[in-house]
């Protein structure tokens, strides 16, 4: 070879020639994906003849289109998450056979173009086939008669920024280990080491505490530190994306203004591991391929990550089945002091390539892999951050979610009911775990402005004076109070086409016409205006179910209470028998 340059083109030539399938498997997929899915999505178009015009059909089949091609971007993170690591475990593989290694770092190349070119090997490969997609999809919509440039544009540039932060990432994991079967599974562990350590938390903290409840996507910074996560759910949040506002010339970066700085925020964060990862090349010892971990000074990192998480898990699956669960602290923490030490054992004789390793390193090693499960489990218990009997203030949150005691699914942004909830948790857990005759559940998530998710869930005593009326203050919120009764009230206007309400108990249906409906509709109306106790909610009339129709959808009624007396009254006088036992420890 005759200069450095020539070697490092030999080099992606080489990548190319021998990784092709790879990228090739990649193309072929996006091609059913994205071409194949524009053209059945421009061919099926929901129209009727002689009632649209040529034009509005056009308009019909671009939006269709369009909103194909930003679906498709969460499945296109996902392919880019597992391309990411396959691209880094062939391109870099020969670091992890002593021969290969030994071969590559003989060239007339210094390291780092050697890096830069097997990095840009990858790269190239992944946008020759995302722009093969991009060409193709634009020769389809051609055909089809529709032409949309933006909505590809969007598309290709979010799987160049999603496929450089993910192949970064795999190169990076590919320096830390000797071993070829390690990279996915670094890989995999570090794209979810953060969320998996939220929710073996969580879970004990579950188990330790009364009235928490799991999250399984908390939101905030544990979704951040989770990539796919993160960019699964903000390239999918592309609600207001209708078809009027596609028309005015929206797209997923005006409907999402958080889309495209998160895809900037992860790019520059792929820069950052890619140079972390050329770090860790120029450091890498050659003699380190065949090695579990290749830097020493990572190795009790792994050692300790793996036997803290697996210990918390193993040990609380092993404390569920031997102590049935329940609130046993010693217990859980014998079982998990215990399901840690094996794996800790098991990881140090990965690392030294040995079975003797019960030495004087290795019990102190597990001595303090047992003082970091008593202190998780301690600390959790004590609540020594105040997190148990935490209360957001009403500033905090951007909306809520109630259930239980009655409250069927309220989800609301109002700022007078989210006061009342958090009164209400206020006062709730200022007590004990309750044991009284009066008593009703309440569970409580929070949307918080930060981006957390939190969700809680108390018994509340109804025989508490301040919690009774705190409890009726919630009920009679206007947004709460309506929705008790009824889903969305005026969502679906008043011009009805028919109805009918059904007795389940006693087989009776009612066939409701337009006026009956209108008249029926007005009913519930006056009935969800009156205040509301606590006692009513306990006394739901069952087996009852109320449909009215309109064009635009339909409401469901099937939560009527005895103190509904209009509704009730309108539909004894309908002709609906509604039976004695309906009406049992009335209010």
């Amino acid at each position: 070879m005759r200069s450095v340059t020539s070697c490092s083109k030999t080099l992606i030539r080489s990548d190319w020639r021998r990784f092709w399938p790879l990228t090739f498997l990649y193309a072929f997929v996006s091609f059913f994906i994205m071409p194949v899915g524009i053209w059945n999505e421009g061919g099926y178009t929901y129209y009727a003849n002689g009632v649209m015009s040529e034009a509005e059909i056009l308009a019909n089949r671009a939006y269709s289109m369009a909103s194909h091609v930003y679906g498709t971007l969460t499945a296109f993170t996902i392919i880019n998450l597992f391309l990411g690591v396959g691209l880094a475990m062939v391109l870099f593989g020969y670091l992890m056979k002593s021969n290969s290694v030994g071969l590559m770092h003989a060239l007339p190349v210094s390291r780092t173009r050697q890096f830069l070119a097997h990095f840009g090997a990858g790269m190239s490969m992944l946008t020759a086939a995302n722009l093969l997609t991009f060409v193709l999809s634009l020769l389809m919509e051609g055909l089809i008669g529709v032409v949309d440039v933006l909505p590809l544009l969007i598309w290709l540039l979010v799987t160049e920024l999603v496929g450089f932060f993910f192949l970064a990432f795999g190169a990076l994991c590919a320096m830390a280990t000797g071993w070829l079967l390690a990279v996915p599974v670094i890989y995999f562990g570090l794209n979810f080491v953060v969320m998996a350590y939220h929710l073996l938390f969580d879970a004990v903290t579950a188990l330790l505490w009364p009235g928490h409840h799991s999250v399984t996507n908390p939101g905030g910074a544990v979704e951040w530190m989770t990539p796919v996560a993160k960019l699964v759910n903000v390239l999918g949040d592309r609600h207001d994306l209708g078809e009027e506002t596609y028309r005015k010339g929206a797209t997923l970066f005006t409907v999402n203004p958080k889309a495209l700085p998160t895809l900037l925020i992860y790019a520059l964060a792929g820069v950052a591991l890619l140079a972390f990862a050329w770090v860790l090349y120029r450091a890498r010892h050659s003699e380190s391929a065949g090695d579990a971990i290749v830097f020493p000074w990572l190795r009790p990192v792994v050692k300790y990550v793996i036997s803290i998480a697996a210990g918390i898990a193993l040990g609380f699956f092993v404390h569920e089945v031997v102590f049935g669960g329940g609130q046993n602290v010693i217990g859980l923490i014998i079982c998990q002091m215990i399901m840690g030490g094996i794996v800790f054992c098991g990881v140090e004789m990965l690392l030294r390539k040995s079975y003797k390793i019960f030495d004087r390193r290795t019990l102190l090693g597990l001595a303090a892999l047992w003082l970091a499960l008593i202190a998780v489990c301690v600390c959790i218990r004590l609540d020594i951050t105040g997190r148990e009997r935490r209360v957001p203030t009403a500033a905090q949150v951007e909306s809520v979610s109630i259930g239980g005691g009655g409250i069927v699914g309220v989800d609301t942004d109002d700022l007078k009911a989210i006061g009342a909830v958090t009164d209400l948790h206020r006062l709730v857990v200022k007590q004990s775990e309750p044991i009284y005759a009066h008593t009703t559940y309440i569970n409580m998530t929070y949307y918080l402005r930060s981006g957390e998710i939190m969700s809680r869930g108390y018994w509340v005593n109804l025989d508490d004076q301040d919690q009774y009326q705190a409890y009726t203050e919630l009920l009679n919120c206007e947004t709460v109070r309506r929705r008790l009764l009824i889903d969305e009230y005026d969502r679906y206007g008043s011009q009805f086409n028919y109805g009918y309400v059904t007795n389940f108990m006693d087989d009776e249906n009612l066939r409701l016409t337009p006026g009956q409906c209108l008249a029926l509709y007005r009913a519930l109306g006056r009935d969800m205006e009156r205040r509301v106790t606590p006692e009513m909610l306990e006394h739901e009339i069952p087996e009852l179910e109320i449909v009215l129709d309109t064009d635009q959808g339909e409401y469901r009624i099937c939560r009527l209470r005895p103190d509904c007396t209009d509704t009730l009254e309108l539909l004894e006088r309908y002709g609906l028998t509604i039976p004695e036992e309906s009406y049992e420890d009335k209010w």
